[in-house]
């Protein structure tokens, strides 16, 4: 690839590569080469050419799979399911970054798995701001959106799965099985590696009082966003979910976007209308 583009094979720049195919290019243009078939034929040389050297000079790596996939189901009408997939991003390294995630399900006509959708960063019309690759964390299957896989929604058991990806390559697949009927249907979590517990720092230089406190804060906080939940959910349409949230803090709308996995950045109008958002992609 090197002696092609005519850079020195001890060239450790990217750029290097893209000035010298740009060069060739140049001189390969139909205004000046022509288009005859060995033209053709050393354009894609080149080309090729300077995808194997980037490749060779890459020093990234496919990135790690997602972690703790779980779903939870939003609608369990039958024509009118939706079901949540949430997932905890990979562990980030310099030389494995996440542009993107994959998200696949089994298809029985076709007996094998199909993409549906690529999260990619991205400026989202609907919660006005920026969707950074942090927030990608979450997807929602809606049944009415997946009409061209009928037979999806026919199975005792459903089986998606979740990649992160980037120029290198894909990661392996998280997988999660399911249930479409009985009482957990739409709800599943996938099985995780122990973790390990932090220690509680301690000793002369650390406040057993404000150790306590933080905990109680931390428990408070929790319980406010669950009874901000229960409310949530009982409250349908777009006026009656505004009237109710705007007097509310912002914080209180931070932590709940938070438990669901959505971006909690944004000024307080801008939280109000993600919460909308959400919570109308729940009803049925």
């Amino acid at each position: 690839g090197f002696a092609v583009l005519g850079v020195p094979k001890g060239t450790t720049e990217v750029s290097a590569v893209q000035r010298a195919y740009r060069a060739l290019m140049r001189k390969l243009h139909p205004d000046r080469a022509g288009q005859s078939e060995d033209v053709v034929k050393a354009v894609e040389k080149v080309r090729e050419a300077k995808e194997a050297c980037e490749r060779g000079l890459s020093r990234q790596e496919p990135p790690e799979q997602p972690r703790e996939l779980r779903s939870e189901a939003l609608c369990s009408a039958a024509g009118r399911r939706k079901i949540q997939l949430s997932w905890t991003a990979p562990t980030i390294r310099d030389a494995a970054p996440v542009r993107r995630y994959v998200v696949a399900a089994h298809d029985p006509a076709y007996g094998r798995a199909l993409t549906i959708t690529v999260l990619e960063p991205d400026y989202s019309q609907e919660l006005r701001s920026f969707v950074s690759i942090e927030h990608l964390t979450s997807y929602v299957m809606a049944e009415q959106d997946l009409q061209k896989m009928p037979k999806l929604w026919t199975q005792t058991s459903l089986q998606v799965q979740v990649a992160a990806a980037n120029e290198a390559g894909q990661s392996a697949w998280s997988t999660l099985k399911i249930p479409l009927t009985g009482p957990s249907a739409g709800n599943a979590a996938a099985a995780s590696p122990p973790t390990r517990q932090r220690a509680i720092p301690s000793g002369p230089g650390v406040s057993g009082f404000a150790t306590a406190a933080t905990m109680q804060k931390r428990m408070h906080d929790a319980e406010d966003v669950a009874a901000f939940d229960t409310e949530l959910r009982k409250i349908h349409g777009i006026a009656r979910l505004r009237a109710f949230l705007e007097p509310r803090k912002k914080g209180i709308l931070m932590e709940w976007l938070r438990s669901v996995n959505w971006s909690a950045y944004g000024s307080k109008q801008d939280l109000v209308e993600r919460v909308i958002f959400i919570r109308e992609a729940m009803v049925c």
